[in-house]
């Protein structure tokens, strides 16, 4: 076991630092307390672990199971269970009774079965359980008092069984609860964290008994997340998004203790953790790659006092994406001088979409006073208001005396007036897709030729959309033939918008239908509105369009060219001016854009393009490490990656070269509507729907836009 080093602290106080309401984080009292995280890598491949009676176990696919008190010099000691039948398995799970037996949960191929042992690892029984848990993995254990035994198996099921091995009961929660979670009080009580099933947030604790079941009282204001576990006798834990949250059972509030990555933790490689006696807190980290052996991280709280004092960079987001997350956890455990903390302004396990407003209007408010963040995430229609104000840093200087290198278009649509004010992580291509042949060669439109397009095909669905839909896509970039942003002033009383009005009122398509490719599956037309966003994505457009001819005409535009648009598919990373950490903001802003993780995006499929070249090319040298074809010539899809579709699959086959180049045209030929104002675009949808419910003409809607956006465009000088 190798000791890791520990460099990582979070400055916080237990259960008082927490996100508000609107989703504002409060600020750090003086008389704080910290956490600092140590890190161990084992010699042996982590299956998984148990915290039990304060004590950390794990176990390995080789059938072993460790103990280990995680410290200085600390060494794993080997359980000696006496078992000749067990040379190594599928999954185990380790359950302590807190009086000296040990209790484990396994699978061998079809089987599952439940062992115990005594104080010295002499086998008191071992019971074939398959009839009553499946091979599916057992997710989580406990004991009550008395020793007898919880499990939670199948979806969202408890199999209870008595001290020794045999099997007493199923239990399930009723009124539309799944259980997700278990754990017992440290005092004998067994509690289970029951889910509202049906997307509801609302979820509840109640206790389970041996003798009888799950009981009806519940501790509610509680909002369940991943993993569950009892942290003293009066609380528990369980995982958000990307934190960690402490439930109090005694005044029945949850409140956010941290963020992971804030500790140099990746949320996304968080699989279980516990609280150990002297209540620091454990936790299993592992990646989805196949080559991880995981680690574990141990939190201990220290005194402000105590911890290394290091320079504090914060970032301010709405929410923080999984690609933040991972750049911040690998600076926190690098970086010697600085923290990065996140700020989140909205927090997507305890907040409702009621809180959304208020926390763009708390990051604005924060980005205007004294409490500005040193890094911020902007939505794109925020840069140019926040730009003209002159509140973000020119980053152009720092771009040019670095390694990186950001396309044409990329840093074009990032620069308002002459400073190149954000910069996005990863991107994708928002555009319109069809047959090759359908499209009668066309490979790009301008307006009237998209239109006249669509009247040369009366007997057919172009389009599966609705008529606000098809507005939308009508001027995605034409909003600028109507508009003249830089004198403030508008025209749509005019034939080319009646036009446009007239032609979306004949679409009574699918409202629903999004951009997302296999809408495609789901829905008859000629065209397709899509994201393009990852490197197997031509290959699945060609399966699905039934073609090896696909063209990506875009958007109509004036100049009558493959209109594609260039969106952020996550963040996109200002620096505020007020900051007086600029270099170092910027240190960091390279770690995010330079360590693109590329194989999480072959594991969580459309997170979208690194923005930035050189990871462009290494995440494109990833997809195609395999060698497209096998030794018989078919296609090859890496990891078996399928997907099944109302019976049909479609592979994620290794990209081709003619497909990675036609990816790179569409990155490259990509722009952005800069002029697009989110205001302007909800007038204009509003008084279009009287028109397209019949109730007004478009020259009677087109004089009301008009009057509507003048206004509004006065007001804005």
């Amino acid at each position: 076991m190798k000791n890791g080093k520990t460099i990582v602290t979070l400055m916080f106080v237990i259960v008082c630092c927490m996100i508000a309401a609107c989703g504002k984080e409060e600020k750090t009292p003086e008389n704080s307390d910290s956490y600092v995280t140590s890190f161990y890598s084992p010699d042996e491949a982590i299956q998984s672990i148990s915290v039990r009676e304060g004590k950390l176990y794990y176990s390995t696919s080789e059938g072993e199971v460790y103990q280990f008190e995680p410290g200085e010099d600390a060494k794993p000691e080997k359980l000696n269970l006496k078992n000749s039948d067990v040379t190594g398995f599928d999954w185990a799970t380790l359950q302590p009774d807190g009086k000296g037996k040990q209790y484990l949960f396994y699978a061998i191929g079809e089987k599952t079965y439940l062992a115990g042992y005594d104080e010295n690892g002499e086998l008191l029984f071992c019971n074939d359980i398959s009839e009553y848990i499946a091979i599916t993995e057992v997710s989580d254990t406990t004991v009550d008092g008395e020793g007898h035994l919880f499990a939670i198996v199948g979806s969202g099921q408890v199999a209870v069984f008595d001290t020794d091995g045999s099997y007493r009961m199923t239990v399930e929660a009723t009124g539309g609860e799944l259980i997700d979670g278990i754990a017992d009080d440290g005092s004998g009580t067994v509690y289970v964290s029951c889910q509202t099933l049906g997307g509801g947030t609302d979820s509840a604790i109640r206790e389970l008994s041996f003798t009888d079941g799950l009981q009806e009282k519940a501790y509610d204001n509680f909002v369940a997340g991943t993993e569950f576990v009892a942290f003293g006798q009066k609380g528990f834990l369980t995982q958000g998004i990307n934190s960690l949250y402490y439930y109090d059972r005694e005044n029945r509030t949850q409140e956010q203790l941290f963020a992971w990555m804030n500790l140099g933790i990746d949320a996304a490689q968080v699989q279980q953790f516990g609280v150990l006696e002297d209540g620091r807190i454990a936790v299993f980290l592992k990646d989805n790659t196949d080559d991880a052996v995981g680690e574990i991280a141990v939190l201990q709280k220290v005194s402000v006092s105590e911890e290394t004092q290091k320079e504090v960079l914060t970032v301010g987001t709405f929410s923080a994406s999984t690609n933040l997350e991972y750049a911040v956890s690998r600076f926190n455990r690098q970086s010697e001088d600085y923290r990065v903390e996140v700020r989140e302004y909205y927090d997507e396990l305890m907040a409702g979409e009621d809180d959304i407003s208020d926390a763009y209007t708390a990051l604005d408010m924060d980005i205007v006073s004294g409490d500005c963040p040193d890094i911020l995430n902007l939505r794109y229609e925020d840069l140019k208001k926040y730009a003209s104000k002159g509140l973000l840093e020119n980053l152009a200087p720092y771009v040019k005396n670095s390694e990186m290198n950001f396309p044409a278009n990329v840093t074009e649509a990032y620069t308002f007036g002459e400073n190149l004010v954000a910069l996005p992580n990863t991107v994708q291509v928002h555009t319109l897709v069809g047959s090759t042949s359908e499209l009668e060669g066309m490979t790009g439109w301008n307006l009237e030729e998209m239109m006249k397009f669509a009247e040369r095909h009366p007997d057919e669905t172009v389009f599966d959309m609705s008529a606000q839909q098809m507005l939308s896509l009508c001027l995605t970039f034409e909003i600028s033939q109507f508009v003249d942003w830089e004198n403030h002033t508008c025209h749509f009383t005019d034939d080319a918008f009646y036009r446009i009005l007239a032609f979306c009122s004949q679409f009574h398509g699918d409202s629903g239908a999004g951009s997302s490719i296999w809408n495609i599956e789901d829905h008859d037309a000629l065209v397709y509105e899509v994201d393009i966003n990852q490197a197997e994505d031509v290959n699945l457009l060609q399966q699905l369009l039934k073609t090896k001819g696909i063209t990506f005409i875009g958007f109509p535009n004036e100049n009558g060219a493959s209109g594609n648009l260039l969106d952020a598919t996550e963040d996109s990373y200002s620096i505020a001016s007020k900051s007086q950490n600029k270099d170092a903001a910027w240190a960091f802003l390279q770690e995010l854009y330079e360590n693109v993780p590329a194989k999480s995006f072959r594991t969580t499929l459309g997170n979208g393009f690194p923005a930035e070249k050189q990871s462009l090319e290494t995440f494109f040298a990833y997809a195609t490490e395999t060698d497209a074809y096998d030794e018989f010539g078919n296609r090859r899809f890496p990891f078996s990656v399928t997907m099944s579709r109302e019976g049909q699959n479609y592979c994620f086959y290794v990209p081709l070269p003619e497909e990675i180049e036609q990816l790179t045209d569409l990155l490259e030929s990509a722009g952005t509507e800069r002029n697009s104002d989110e205001q302007i675009l909800k007038i204009i949808e509003e008084e279009a729907a009287v028109c397209f419910d019949g109730q007004k003409t478009p020259e009677q809607t087109a004089e009301l836009i008009e009057s509507r956006v003048a206004n509004y465009l006065a007001e804005q000088e």
